[in-house]
């Protein structure tokens, strides 16, 4: 029997093990074989399934020691074997920076041989897409791209196939395009998602929809770069792009595939709410949603299309769809276990919803909601950690929001309870004094004790009335000037004071600055 045989056979026995659990065994059989120093391969074999058992067993270091030295053993084989290894440890996932080492030295090995300069390209986008996801910097994991794209530019024209060959470099051009949008720059990066939407534009009918799935990718990352630079009809248009191709597939499509045209509605459906075509969004959140019905899918992520839509609606003034979508997300997001991310989501439903009925005047439906909004907030402020994906800050402004609406709505009722009004005013007043003052806080400021002064008079507490009459002018005054000096060379200052001058408190006008949902 052949070294060959015997190296394959060894290796067909430790992953039998290893598909079966028994890593003891696996590691048992591995030490009771000698390392043949006459049979490179069958040394390399050895040490590889070592590697595997150690990894299986949890034992990272041994794991990453015997495929380093299998690693160096294959330095008397082909380069294509070293490369074997650097893929080995990428399957049973050890460190990606340790991946990305051997990625990298396979790669310099091709290089320096002057063989395969397609392979050397190959291991370096490799390498880089390791780097990646260890989180280095991204100006490692640039240079590694930058260098998968010399390796490309002396390929020789029979090397590979022309197809073979342009999908690879769009595949590098793309990965890089990624890093630059990371580092920062939209301009080469959109250059880049470009050159690469193109190149899989031309191959989108491929077997195994490899190429459609870039092409998709290229054209959201570069509707995203178009967003950013507030360029929403160009952004609008990849995304169309995107959806157009994937749809004409949509049979063919893996549930990777359906899940990426449901995004790209649902962004879609954002660009086209911004642009004032609520009718669309509606059209494209129920679009993505009936995609996501089949699929496995993110509860957070349904909620959000849902509340996208109820937004929409309400834009529409179609009023009942609105509670309706709000009250199902809200359902949905309080359905996710322990999850701060799913449970400020649903605060911040809570207070859309307020804001719906307030909208229509129905001011006893809106107290529910905005009190749930505002208690919900408090709750998970009290257990904030430094970890979180919303700052002590952002929770604070939102619940300062929720209670200062709640205090409005409190007075429009029917029944007027003047003391839950000023209990939820000065709450409010509290929670925004707490964060970095701005000119729309300054506003708020004034506004709350404006309003404060108007129902102290109304209780005859005149004298209490000028004190928060003379503090919402100071705020006044301090929100002006925070105006003006963040006003840019072309901004006129007429409408600063026009936004500072309505004497009105929150009951009557509440704040066009506030932000909703």
């Amino acid at each position: 029997m052949n070294n060959k045989l015997n190296a394959d056979e060894f290796s067909a026995q430790i992953n039998a093990l290893l598909d079966e659990g028994d890593h003891a065994q696996a590691l048992s059989l591995c030490a009771s074989l000698e390392l043949p120093e006459d049979d490179a391969d069958m040394k390399v074999t050895i040490l590889m399934m070592r590697a595997f058992s150690h990894m299986a067993a949890g034992d990272t270091d041994q794991a990453v020691s015997n495929q380093l030295a299998a690693f160096s053993a294959a330095d008397e084989l082909p380069a294509v074997e070293q490369l074997g290894i650097a893929e080995g440890a990428l399957k049973v996932q050890m460190p990606f920076d340790f991946c990305a080492e051997l990625f990298t030295r396979s790669a310099e090995r091709f290089e320096r041989e002057g063989e395969d300069c397609a392979m050397a390209a190959g291991a370096f986008n490799k390498a880089g897409i390791c780097l990646f996801r260890h989180g280095a910097s991204t100006a490692a994991e640039k240079h590694c791209f930058y260098r998968a794209l010399k390796c490309m530019d002396s390929v020789e024209d029979d090397a590979l196939s022309k197809e073979h060959r342009d999908v690879l470099k769009a595949l590098i051009q793309s990965n890089l395009a990624e890093c630059l949008s990371r580092e920062g720059e939209p301009g080469q990066a959109m250059e880049l998602y470009e050159e690469a939407a193109d190149v899989f534009g031309k191959y989108l009918g491929n077997e195994d929809n490899m190429c459609l799935t870039h092409y998709a990718i290229c054209q959201r990352c570069l509707s995203d770069i178009y967003r950013h630079s507030d360029e929403n009809i160009r952004a609008h248009t990849c995304l169309s792009r995107s959806i157009t191709e994937l749809e004409r597939r949509r049979k063919k499509l893996s549930d990777q595939l359906k899940l990426h045209l449901a995004v790209c509605y649902n962004a879609r459906g954002t660009l086209r709410f911004q642009m004032g075509d609520y009718e669309g969004e509606v059209d494209d959140c129920t679009r993505s949603l009936q995609l996501r019905e089949d699929l496995d899918d993110d509860p957070n992520a349904k909620a959000t299309v849902i509340s996208n839509r109820a937004e929409a609606y309400s834009m529409l003034k179609q009023y009942d769809a609105a509670r309706d979508d709000f009250l199902r997300a809200i359902d949905i997001l309080d359905a996710i276990p322990e999850s701060i991310s799913a449970a400020v989501s649903a605060a911040t439903r809570s207070y859309s919803l307020g804001l719906l009925y307030f909208e229509q005047n129905m001011h006893e439906q809106s107290c529910g909601p905005l009190r749930s909004a505002a208690d919900r907030l408090a709750i998970i402020r009290s257990r904030a950690t430094d970890d979180m994906e919303y700052t002590y800050d952002q929770l604070t402004d939102i619940e300062a929001l929720a209670r200062m609406r709640l205090s409005a709505s409190l007075y429009q009722c029917r029944e007027r309870d003047y003391f839950d009004t000023m209990t939820e005013a000065r709450e409010a007043i509290r929670l925004t004094e707490l964060l970095p003052l701005t000119a729309e806080r300054a506003a708020r400021l004034a506004a709350l004790h404006l309003s404060l002064s108007e129902l102290l008079e109304i209780l005859d507490e005149h004298e209490a009335a000028r004190d928060e009459y003379e503090i919402a002018e100071d705020f006044r005054d301090e929100g002006i000037a925070l105006a003006l000096s963040e006003l840019g060379p072309d901004d006129g200052e007429e409408s600063i004071y026009e936004d500072f001058d309505d004497e009105s408190g929150i009951w009557e006008d509440f704040s066009d600055n506030t932000p909703q949902g």
